[in-house]
């Protein structure tokens, strides 16, 4: 279950932070993520308030939303993430931006 293990990941980084309660902002995926954790039986995130934001609609199933169902923690990987995020082409040809999008992804305890 990917929702609950970013989740579980968010509220694994607010913990070992020392954050017991925040203001959190969700746009799209963050939004139906937190909105599923605050509905839940027993909420992880430690949220304060929250501000959402959902597109809603019909998603176009293309190879910018397979970039990002189906990410394999490879660095082409999250370029390919990158070119689904940015219209401009200047951040997935930024190799240190990439470079840190995937070591974040890929650090100890991200998942």
């Amino acid at each position: 279950n990917s929702r609950a293990m970013r989740i579980r990941h968010v509220a694994r980084f607010c913990q070992m932070l020392g954050i017991d309660s925040a203001h959190f902002a969700g746009n799209s995926m963050g939004a139906i993520n937190l909105l599923t954790d605050a509905t839940s039986q027993a909420p992880l995130l430690p949220v304060r308030s929250m501000a959402i934001i959902c597109g809603g609609g019909q998603i176009q199933q293309n190879h910018h939303f397979e970039a990002l169902q189906h990410y394999d923690a490879t660095l082409s990987g999250m370029r390919e993430i990158v070119k689904a995020l940015f219209y401009d082409a200047a951040y997935p040809a930024d190799e240190d931006y990439v470079w840190r999008r995937f070591e974040s992804s890929t650090a100890p305890g991200a998942w």
